[in-house]
């Protein structure tokens, strides 16, 4: 899971437009995202470039077993992929 928040709307969109090519958003700020370590490594790069000193992105890795007990309430659907997960 990967989540921000970005004080620029500039940044903003930016960094929003980068992890739709790499995953699912589940809020206005998270993002579900199914990488290999590489494209994960890539992925932390490329927006490091955008963010502020006031900024923050936060990396939440979960293991197959975690993905396996989300539970979900409200409307949505649980995205399903295979390799480095990434949510």
């Amino acid at each position: 899971m990967i989540t921000y928040d970005i004080e620029e709307d500039r940044s903003r969109r930016a960094i929003a437009k980068i992890l739709k090519n790499h995953g699912i958003r589940v809020q206005y700020s998270v993002f579900e995202c199914f990488i290999t370590e590489r494209q994960y490594d890539s992925l932390r790069k490329a927006l490091q470039k955008h963010i502020g000193p006031r900024d923050s992105i936060r990396y939440y890795p979960l293991c197959s077993w975690c993905r396996e007990e989300v539970i979900l309430h409200g409307p949505g659907v649980l995205a399903d992929d295979e390799g480095f997960v990434l949510i």
